[in-house]
Parts: structure tokens; sequence; C-alpha cells
């Protein structure tokens, strides 16, 4: 379904931005991080938690502590929404 292409094409951007940020390039990481949001947001779909946390981990490294903060807070929000206020993750 067009559904589930577009939550790979998502999943895709995400993990090809942690693939750059892994690589330490932050700039091309917050990219696809960012088209990862785009898509999940647009439709709806599952993980904007993830995308989020990982947002907010690259804005620390580039020490955009501000914006790290507001991605970590939504990263939280979405995590509660997901999986509830009971769900705990070791990042």
């Amino acid at each position: 379904s067009k559904t589930l292409l577009k939550l790979k094409v998502s999943t895709n951007f995400l993990n090809l931005g942690l693939t750059y940020y892994k690589k330490k390039d932050y700039k091309t990481a917050l990219s696809f991080l960012k088209k990862s949001n785009l898509i999940k947001e647009k439709y709806n779909l599952p993980e904007k938690s993830l995308v989020y946390l990982n947002i907010a981990k690259v804005l620390v490294e580039t020490k955009d502590y501000i914006n790290a903060e507001k991605n970590f807070l939504l990263s939280i929000n979405y995590f509660n929404k997901e999986f509830g206020p009971e769900y705990y993750r070791l990042t």
C-alpha cells in the first residue's frame, strides 16, 4: 500500500541520517532526518519519536542546544504518545 511505501521511505531516510551521524557528517545527517520527519508528520506515520531524538542528538553535536532541547522534548512527547509514560529507552 501507499502508506507502507511512505513508511519505508521515511525509515530509509532515518537510517541514512543515522549513518551520516555516525560518520560525523552532521549537515547531511540533519538533512536526511528532516526528510524522514516531513514524511512522518505529513502522513502521521509512527516512530516520530526516534526521528526527533536523533535530530536532537545531531543538534547537540553542532552546539545548537536550544533547538536540541526542543527536539528532545518533542521526542519525549511522542515516546509517551506511542508507548505510554512508563516506557523507558536507553539511548
